[in-house]
């Protein structure tokens, strides 16, 4: 009984140290890439890089942010989704930048988190308004 109670005790203790370096982020925000996003912007998804064509940097919600078993499914392949809010997630050289997104028809009511700067780079997200971020990219890099 004093094991179980101990081992309840450290998982509550680690579940409360992974939210508390969670921090919600307001008004615009500006990817590593120079690509400007806020709410209520288009983002498309693309093509799922996993095993199944599932996605690795897509997940059911912020709460399972990195879970394997709560990645997204193929399904969601070139589906737009409406940016609902952002969250920095980590701390020093690890902080990333997640985005929450609501999928269009998706009647799940938890936001899907998009862990943004890798589903940019793996093209998991491919378009932001209809226009290809890549285009995005190239625009911020020549005005440098």
């Amino acid at each position: 009984m004093k094991n179980l109670l101990f081992v309840a005790c450290l998982l509550l203790t680690l579940t409360g140290m992974a939210q508390s370096n969670r921090q919600k982020v307001t008004g615009p925000v500006t990817s590593r890439r120079g690509i400007e996003l806020k709410e209520g912007d288009i983002l498309r998804l693309g093509e799922g890089t996993g095993s199944g064509r599932s996605f690795r940097h897509v997940f059911t919600s912020i709460n399972r942010l990195g879970q394997e078993a709560s990645q997204i499914d193929g399904g969601y392949q070139y589906v737009n989704t409406t940016i609902k809010e952002f969250y920095e997630v980590g701390t020093g050289a690890n902080r990333r930048l997640i985005v929450l997104v609501r999928p269009k028809g998706d009647m799940n009511l938890n936001m899907k988190a998009v862990d943004l700067e890798s589903a940019i780079e793996s093209k998991e997200v491919i378009s932001l308004n209809g226009t290809s971020l890549y285009k995005l990219m190239r625009k911020e890099t020549s005005k440098r």
